[in-house]
């Protein structure tokens, strides 16, 4: 090959290398390609939708106030993806506590690290505490203290789960069990309890239902499901299991099937709340919130009740190793 040969090669290259750069560069949505590869997603070229290739999620109809990592981690949280970011983070969280006197640069990331000061918005503390409406344990802690603390009821005698931490709990005990304390024992980490403590920074971050927004604008938008019924009294298994089948043909059920959510799963969800309520979900976000809420517990839980935190025993045990070590 001779000298004008290569030139012209190398132009091309370059060229070729340009037209790359600029293509990753460009918005298919309201979130660029960049901040997209940031949570796992590439654009499929179809209109807005956006697809992670290792778990094969797809999600289209992005708005602003959807937070690309967060849809993600909501949606398939089994992803090796979402999980490889999420230990990341952990990992990540008490440097990142030491080293506030640095200048810190913005960058695609930033949003995610900082977790460890997210507040809720105020849609999505009003799902989580729509949970626990049938709350009528006795010996237990009051539903305010569970919801004060950050917990979701899920429908599974007195357990409760944090959406944020994935800490899971049950067998509370009425005047011994803190749920405030349990959590921030048990999970110091959790953006929820670190964001206790934050909660009137300016700079905090909302984070509702994998939808991240700034406090000037700490909305979700829901949309309410209706139906012909306000109350349905369940006489009967075959009753039920007509009603659920008339909402698994609702456009939110078919929405859930689209984001890789089970059917299993969406079926269980509608049981539980029209058994233990009923009556149907208020919006679709508390479907989807539920749905979410019996996603981890499988995942968490993975069939060891171990897995499960009986605040008492733990906590007597850890006040124990900390009086022997003394």
């Amino acid at each position: 090959m001779n000298a004008k040969s290569e030139v012209l090669t190398e132009k091309r290259d370059v060229r070729d290398e340009v037209v790359r750069i600029c293509s990753q560069l460009k918005s298919h949505g309201v979130h660029s390609v960049s901040c997209m590869n940031t949570a796992g997603f590439q654009y499929t070229g179809d209109n807005d939708t956006a697809r992670c290739n290792i778990c094969g999620i797809e999600v289209s109809e992005w708005t602003r106030e959807m937070n690309p990592f967060f849809i993600h981690l909501e949606r398939s949280p089994n992803c090796s993806f979402v999980r490889s970011v999420q230990l990341k983070n952990r990992s990540s969280l008490s440097s990142e506590e030491n080293s506030t006197k640095r200048p810190k640069m913005k960058t695609n990331n930033n949003q995610y690290n900082q977790q460890k000061k997210l507040i809720e918005s105020n849609t999505f503390q009003q799902v989580r505490q729509r949970t626990f409406s049938h709350w009528l344990h006795q010996k237990t802690p009051a539903k305010e203290q569970m919801i004060h603390a950050g917990f979701f009821c899920t429908n599974v005698c007195d357990r409760v789960i944090c959406m944020y931490c994935n800490l899971i709990c049950q067998q509370w005990e009425k005047d011994i069990d803190d749920p405030i304390e349990v959590h921030k024992i048990l999970s110091p980490k959790c953006p929820y309890v670190l964001s206790l403590s934050i909660q009137e920074e300016a700079s905090s971050v909302a984070i509702g239902n994998g939808i991240s927004t700034d406090n000037n604008n700490n909305q979700t938008t829901c949309t309410p499901i209706t139906t012909n019924n306000q109350s349905l009294p369940i006489t009967d298994e075959n009753l039920l299991s007509r009603l659920v089948t008339a909402r698994l043909d609702l456009p939110i059920s078919q929405q859930l099937l689209n984001q890789n959510f089970k059917l299993s799963i969406i079926k269980r969800c509608w049981e539980d709340q029209l058994r233990l309520k009923h009556d149907d979900f208020v919006t679709d976000c508390d479907l989807h919130t539920a749905c979410v809420i019996l996603q981890k517990q499988i995942q968490y839980i993975n069939g060891d009740k171990n897995n499960i935190i009986v605040p008492s025993i733990k906590m007597k045990s850890i006040r124990s190793n900390e009086q022997s070590s003394t």
